[in-house]
């Protein structure tokens, strides 16, 4: 997707900022006479029966300071990401669905508000739920047009890819049972998005696309490939792979894929992942410990596999996967993910372990390589978390987090994270780079692939 010029990227930032501003500033002030009120519904419709004009014109005053806020916080992203919304009609598409998504969101936000000022109002809870998982679909699907094919990946970033292979059916496994997707925000991140985080920097993360899908799922970057040519296709990603993760599947295709892996692909450069338990998971290991002619089972860790299932009280699809990999002579090696925490449980609770675990695999490759971040998550920890220098902790300036996190009950790191939000997010995208290499595009390293 092509990016908008320097000047248009600016002043869209500046914009989004501006009507960041204006729509939280009159958010606040219409909510004002609802601080003191014990009941906000029953105080609403007071109000209302009251005066009837007055309920509407706040009504209406909400919904526009809302979607002005809403608009520019988009408008911001979209800048940060060089989205050519000016030109380019499926950038359009993608953002109206997030405003969308956003505006159910805020419903159930505001319906939240309402629901405990009360008890008498838990009856909201059922309006909630549904507006609150279509708020997180339509964003989520949103994101989805922004997602960069792997024809365009591969031309910006020459370096050796990161292959991703598995089942089209285990595509948007999220981890966590369908039931609890309605309850917690960080179930709008599947599998396959943790690990294009975790091994992106290494090289481009790329995937065959279900043919048809209308849109990418977010993870790899996709190539969707004819019937008559997608083996062909698969050989020639491994033929250049720097890396290949395998998800072990029951679908004949994945155990064709597995078999050209292990006949074309050196064993050391090979991550299997297994995600499925019990039966599923002893029967997958055993099928490709027979391929590759040794025993596979899951190795007992600190906490037995059956402990860990029920500490994860029996949610059957929130598994821990198993990484399994091999020594040039088919040793095998895993690394079971467990039980761990740290700041990236609150995009998914699996997270952390999955990191880990792999973060060990590639150290012994020698190809480990620091989580690329994210310009749009330093906008919104200074947006959200700039009074306890969020943002500061996340750009590795430790020190300056550490101040504002002692000295937020002044007052003044609010007003300085404002000051630091308007330079880093209006920052070209070769200054912010220079200034923190972390963000910066991989650059022309380790673009072949190992011999």
């Amino acid at each position: 997707m092509p990016t908008d010029s320097a000047r248009n990227l600016y002043v869209r930032k500046r914009n989004g900022l501006v009507a960041i501003a204006v729509g939280f500033a009159g958010l606040y002030a219409l909510c004002l006479p609802f601080q003191n009120q014990t009941n906000l519904l029953t105080y609403a419709e007071n109000t209302a029966a009251a005066d009837p004009a007055v309920a509407i014109a706040w009504s209406l005053a909400f919904l526009v300071a809302t979607n002005l806020g809403l608009f520019g916080f988009f408008g911001v992203l979209a800048g940060l990401k060089e989205l050519p919304l000016e030109t380019s009609a499926r950038a359009r598409a993608g953002f109206r669905l997030k405003m969308a998504g956003a505006n159910a969101l805020a419903l159930a936000l505001w319906l939240v508000a309402v629901a405990e000022s009360s008890p008498s109002n838990n009856a909201l809870y059922a309006v909630i739920i549904p507006a609150a998982w279509l708020g997180v679909t339509l964003v989520r699907r949103g994101f989805r047009y922004d997602a960069i094919s792997a024809a365009e990946l591969l031309a910006q970033d020459a370096r050796a890819p990161v292959v991703y292979l598995r089942s089209f059916r285990q595509d948007d496994d999220r981890l966590v049972p369908i039931y609890l997707r309605l309850l917690v925000f960080f179930v709008a991140l599947n599998f396959e998005q943790i690990l294009a985080a975790i091994l992106s920097p290494i090289g481009p993360f790329v995937a065959v696309g279900r043919p048809s899908e209308e849109l990418p799922e977010l993870g790899a970057a996709r190539m969707y490939l004819p019937d008559d040519r997608w083996r062909e296709k698969v050989c020639a990603l491994l033929g250049r792979a720097r890396l290949v993760v395998i998800r072990l599947g029951a679908t004949d295709n994945v155990w064709w894929e597995i078999e050209q892996a292990l006949r074309m692909v050196d064993p050391a450069r090979l991550i299997f992942v297994v995600v499925e338990s019990g039966k599923k998971r002893e029967q997958l290991l055993r099928r490709l410990g027979d391929m590759v002619h040794c025993s596979l089972r899951e190795p007992e860790g600190r906490i037995p596999a059956r402990l860990l299932h029920i500490l994860n009280f029996g949610l059957r699809s929130y598994e821990a996967p198993l990484f399994v990999t091999f020594h040039s002579q088919w040793e095998p090696r895993y690394e079971r993910c467990g039980i761990r925490w740290g700041a990236s449980v609150a995009e998914h609770p699996a997270w952390p372990s999955i990191e880990h675990a792999l973060r060990n695999i590639l150290r012994d490759l020698a190809l480990d390589a620091p989580r690329r971040k994210s310009r749009g998550a330093v906008f919104v920890l200074a947006l959200v978390a700039g009074w306890a220098g969020g943002h500061w902790f996340y750009l590795g300036e430790k020190r300056r987090g550490l101040l504002y996190l002692l000295f937020f009950w002044t007052m003044v790191p609010e007003f300085l994270a404002l000051r630091d939000l308007v330079r880093l997010t209006l920052a070209t995208r070769k200054d912010f780079e220079a200034r923190y290499p972390g963000f910066a595009t991989p650059e022309d390293t380790g673009r072949l692939a190992p011999a």
